[in-house]
C-alpha cells in the first residue's frame, strides 16, 4: 500500500485512530500522518512516535478547518 498522508480520526466507531497509527505507520514510512480528535492526547501519540521509531505524526484538535489541515499537512 502507498499513500502521501493519512488524515484519521482517533475516535473511530470500530477502533482507534491511535492504534491505527501504532499499528501502519513502520510500513509507511514515507506518508504523513495527521490525527485528529476533540480530545486528543498528545502526549500519547508523541510517545508513540519516539518509541518505536514511528514517522512523525501531527495532531489537530476537531473542528478544524481547510486551511488548519493544509497546515497539518504541510508541516510534516
Amino acid at each position: 500500500m502507498a499513500a502521501e498522508a493519512i488524515v484519521c480520526d482517533v475516535n473511530l466507531p470500530d477502533g482507534n485512530g491511535i492504534d491505527f497509527y501504532a499499528a501502519s505507520a513502520a510500513e509507511l514510512p514515507a506518508c504523513r500522518w495527521v490525527l485528529m480528535s476533540g480530545a486528543h492526547d498528545a502526549a500519547r501519540i508523541d510517545g508513540l512516535s519516539a518509541g518505536k521509531g514511528l514517522p512523525r505524526c501531527t495532531i489537530v484538535e476537531k473542528p478544524m478547518s481547510l486551511r488548519i489541515l493544509n497546515g497539518a499537512l504541510n508541516r510534516i
